[in-house]
């Protein structure tokens, strides 16, 4: 009769013939042997294509958890998935020359050199032409659009837009509107945003507002 086998991860259970772990137990975190590493390797990437042997190493993030040296594309990797974030993550300028900033590891741990879609831009454009932003656009519109919802928008500052309404009542109040303050366009125009069209009204107000209007537009038609 053949022995018992125990269990790979140290639990000190039997397994059924054929395994090496008990269902969920290969997850514990364990160093496999090198036979076996070695052995998983080749059946998963062949003798010529898998060079690199799998082994078990520490998240550099500082968790103590071990995850595999490599990835499925052979590439290695320093942290477990989404635990670069707790590391440090300087900001650095993007190479291509837009000025723009961001953080120099993703989220796999992966050092970078361009903000996505940036690592081109160096090469479509004639030398000392780079790509300008804001005012320098091509494309600027004195940094005004309009939304899906019709409201005007104003640019505020690199990536940062309000509502027009919002903006020419503050200035007439001398003072910030709360949240629950809203701005209401007399005329229905929501791009006219001249202090005689607006109105300062609680929720409350702006809703009734509206309910007499389309009760007064059922009655006409």
């Amino acid at each position: 009769m053949n022995e018992p086998i125990l269990c790979a991860c140290g639990c000190e259970e039997i397994v059924s013939p054929g395994a090496r772990f008990i269902h969920g137990h290969n997850r514990k975190g364990i160093k496999q042997s090198e036979a076996h590493i070695r052995e998983r390797t080749v059946a998963r990437w062949g003798k010529c294509s898998g060079p690199k042997i799998q082994e078990m190493i520490p998240c550099a993030c500082g968790c103590r958890k071990l995850r595999l040296k490599y990835d499925s594309k052979g590439r290695e990797r320093r942290y477990i998935h989404g635990h670069a974030k707790k590391r440090d993550n300087p900001l650095i300028e993007c190479a291509c020359g837009c000025g723009a900033t961001f953080p120099e590891y993703d989220h796999n741990g992966y050092s970078r050199q361009y903000i996505s879609g940036h690592a081109g831009i160096e090469t479509r454009f004639q030398k000392g032409h780079k790509i300008q932003i804001g005012e320098k656009h091509w494309n600027w519109k004195d940094g005004r659009h309009i939304d899906e919802m019709g409201y005007v928008k104003i640019r505020v500052g690199p990536g940062q837009y309000r509502r027009e309404h919002r903006i020419v009542m503050e200035k007439k109040l001398g003072k910030p509107l709360k949240p629950t303050e809203l701005i209401h366009h007399i005329n229905e125009n929501r791009a006219d945003n001249q202090k005689e069209n607006l109105k300062l009204m609680t929720r409350r107000e702006h809703n009734e507002e509206h309910g007499k209007r389309r009760k007064e537009k059922s009655l006409k038609n």
